[in-house]
C-alpha cells in the first residue's frame, strides 16, 4: 500500500531518520502534529472533492460507453476481432503447409533433374566407352 507515493520501506526509513534527528520526545510530538494535519486534510471537503473527482475520471470511459449504448458494439467488435484472428491463424497454417508441400515438390523436381543429368552423363560415358 502506498500513501502519497511512499511505500512501507520508505516510511520506515523516514521514521528512523526522524527519530535520530528529533530524538524520542520530539519525534512523538512531531508525529502527533503530522497526524493531526493529515486527519484534517483527509476530513476536509476539498480532499473529498478531489477523491470524488478522481473516481469520476476513472469511471468516465465506462459511463460514456454505457450511456451511448456501445457495450454491444464493443462486444461485437471484440468477437469479430477474435474471429478474424482465428481465421488469419488458420490461413497462415494452410499457407505454411502449402509452402512445405511446394518446397517438397521443388526438391523432388530438383532431384529428378539431377538424376536425369547424371543418367545423361552416364549414358554419354557408356556410349564413349563402347566406341572403339
Amino acid at each position: 500500500m502506498k500513501f502519497l507515493n511512499i511505500g512501507p520501506l520508505e516510511l520506515i526509513f523516514i521514521l528512523i531518520i526522524a527519530f535520530i534527528i528529533l530524538g524520542p520526545n520530539e519525534a512523538v510530538n512531531t508525529a502527533r502534529k503530522i497526524g493531526g494535519w493529515v486527519r484534517r486534510i483527509m476530513r476536509s471537503p476539498e480532499w473529498s472533492s478531489i477523491v470524488n473527482t478522481s473516481k469520476e475520471f476513472r469511471d468516465l470511459p465506462g459511463k460514456i460507453i454505457q450511456e451511448a449504448g456501445l457495450e454491444e458494439s464493443v462486444k461485437d467488435i471484440q468477437e469479430n476481432a477474435a474471429a478474424i484472428s482465428k481465421e488469419l491463424n488458420q490461413n497462415i497454417d494452410v499457407s505454411e503447409k502449402v509452402i512445405e508441400q511446394t518446397d517438397s515438390e521443388d526438391s523432388i523436381n530438383e532431384i529428378k533433374n539431377n538424376l536425369n543429368e547424371i543418367t545423361t552423363e552416364v549414358n554419354k560415358d557408356i556410349d564413349m566407352s563402347s566406341k572403339p
